[in-house]
This record gives structure tokens, sequence and C-alpha cells, in this order.
């Protein structure tokens, strides 16, 4: 379905990208202004505390595509990159060496070895056109938290995001301001799979360059983490919206 939108909104972008028009400013990229976002956060602390848990995350980590997509305000189009999500890859489940399984309202306390990738249709020299992913968040650190997930701050990419209950394979549906995107798992790959992917990712987590040594010593710090803490899966708790 995405791919099938695919070309109208990518020749619109294209067009409106060379008309010389300045670029389309951050504060209308995003799900919620990230300043906004952290006032609500601290009016909501306590709101926040009582949704707090202990995620391993194991669940998100993998290959997640575009399924469908549905833009939520006039005019329906794509506003920026953001708009035109293809893939979420999750590599692992923390960003450097300091290891955590809680998930707070606050996603900076969670950040996450991902990356975002967009699609472009890029025309080749016998005038067909082929598909071209490219990072949105290059060098962006991703972090998640009970709702929310953010790329890159202080001037963040925010999206609402939540698991759909009920369906296999696992769907996941990210929302920002304009656009609402479902994604669906791609079940070949483990986490050893994205493991030994992630030094040719586009991920910008300081993670990606430690050595394979460093790598698998905190890929055994964080399983005797996930052990002391007696983390579980945690299983969807709402299905998407109609």
């Amino acid at each position: 379905m995405c791919s099938i939108q695919l070309l109208t909104v990518v020749l619109a972008v294209g067009l409106h990208l060379t008309s010389g028009l300045a670029q389309v400013p951050d504060e209308s990229r995003i799900g919620q202004p990230a300043a906004a976002y952290g006032r609500a956060a601290s009016a909501g602390s306590r709101r926040e505390a009582a949704a707090a848990r202990q995620d391993d995350l194991a669940w998100i980590i993998g290959r997640w595509r575009c399924i469908a997509r549905e833009y939520l305000r006039p005019p329906l189009q794509p506003r920026s990159d953001a708009d035109l999500l293809q893939y979420f890859n999750v590599y692992l489940p923390y960003a450097d060496d300091h290891l955590t399984v809680a998930l707070t309202g606050d996603p900076t306390q969670r950040p996450i070895a991902a990356e975002l990738l967009a699609a472009d249709l890029i025309e080749t020299p016998s005038h067909t056109f082929v598909q071209k992913l490219f990072p949105i968040n290059d060098s962006f650190r991703i972090c998640i938290g009970t709702d929310r997930i953010w790329a890159g701050f202080p001037n963040a990419l925010v999206f609402k995001y939540h698991r759909v209950a009920g369906v296999f394979p696992p769907q996941i549906v990210l929302e920002s301001l304009h656009t609402r995107t479902v994604f669906e798992k791609i079940p070949l790959f483990s986490e050893d799979d994205m493991a030994k992917a992630l030094p040719n990712s586009s991920v910008g987590a300081e993670v990606k360059e430690y050595d394979e040594a460093k790598r698998l010593e905190l890929k055994a710090r964080y399983e005797k983490l996930k052990t002391e803490a007696h983390v579980k899966d945690v299983p969807p708790t709402r299905s998407e919206r109609p």
C-alpha cells in the first residue's frame, strides 16, 4: 500500500523541493515540539511515574516495514521526510554502556540503537524509477518512553506510538503531527541478526562504534540485568484505532 502511494507523494515532494522554497521549519516536522512535551512531562510527573515499568524491549528489536499510512491534516500529503517513513529498524535495546530495563514517560532516559528510514524514487538513465532508502535520523540518537519515540533532541522528531494487540506478525503504530504510520515486523530477523547488522547501519548511537568484544560484554551484562530484574515480556495493551 505504501509503495503505491509513494510515487505520487514523492513527486509532490520533489516539485516542492525544486521550487526554491525554504526548508520546512523544524516546528512543523515534529509530532509535538520537544520543549512543549517537556513542560507537559513535568506537569504530569506523577502520572508518568505511575506508568513507568520494566521492559527489556525484546519485542521491538527487528526490522519493521510500513504497511499502511494515513495523512491526518490537510493538505493530505507529506510535509517532511518523517511523513515518508518506510522502515523502523531496532538493533539493540540500549545505545551505549549505560544499561537499564526501566521504561518511563521521559524517552531521553532510554536511548536505543535504532534508525528510521524514508524512501525516495530515483530516476535511472533509462527513465525508470527505483526506490532508494535514506535515514531521516542520520547521526541522531533515538529514544523510547512508555508512549513516545524521539529521534534526536533537543530539536526532536516526536512520535506517539502503540503496539497493536492480537495480530501476527506484530504491528506498531507511529503517529506524528501529520501522519499515522502502521509498521509490521518482518519475522525473518532475529536479535542476533540485528546485532550483527549494526555496524553497517545508519545508527547514530555510541554502541555502533564499539568493537565486537565490548558489544559481547554489554550483551552479557544486559542479560544479567534482565535476569536480576525478573523482566517479563510486556504484551500490547491497546488495539489500533479505527
